[in-house]
Order: structure tokens, then C-alpha cells, then sequence
């Protein structure tokens, strides 16, 4: 039978894994226009490398906290409203 709390969560759960994708692709064109590597980007962030990996490829869902210094240490505001969902590759 059909089950509309499964088909909520698993629309969540994808909407979920569709933004950390979008954010990451968003904080690399970021990181790219700043002209940081990843490790130097970790450097001024005080945010392991591997981790700012895994944030780029939507990998890790990151608190407010640790967006907050990542946007700070590249200067930059990043905007995600409004964003057009075929870049993101499913």
C-alpha cells in the first residue's frame, strides 16, 4: 500500500541532497572567482580541506556555522535562491 509519509521523506530527502548539490556547485564557481585553492580557502577558513571537498560536491551538509566561515574567508556572499535545477546532474 501507498504510504504518504514514505513519498514526504523520500521528497525531503531529495530536495535535501538537490540543495547540498546546488550549494557546492555554488561555493566552487565562489571559490574559483576569489582565485583560492581548496587549501587555501582551509587555510583562512580554519576548515579541513577534505571537508570543503566533500561541501563542493554535495557531499556534506554543512551547519550555518561552518558556511559562515567559508563565506568569510573567500569575502563573498554567495546567493542560492534563485537557481536554475538542471545544473545539478541527478
Amino acid at each position: 500500500p501507498w504510504d504518504s509519509n514514505d513519498f514526504c521523506q523520500g521528497y525531503k530527502e531529495q530536495s535535501s541532497q538537490m540543495f547540498r548539490r546546488l550549494f557546492g556547485l555554488r561555493m566552487l564557481e565562489a571559490r574559483k572567482k576569489c582565485g583560492l585553492t581548496q587549501q587555501q580557502l582551509s587555510e583562512r577558513s580554519g576548515v579541513r580541506r577534505h571537508t570543503i571537498s566533500d561541501i563542493q560536491k554535495g557531499r556534506w551538509s554543512a551547519s550555518i556555522d561552518l558556511i559562515y566561515r567559508i563565506l568569510k574567508a573567500m569575502d563573498c556572499d554567495l546567493q542560492i535562491v534563485n537557481y536554475d535545477s538542471s545544473m545539478i546532474r541527478h
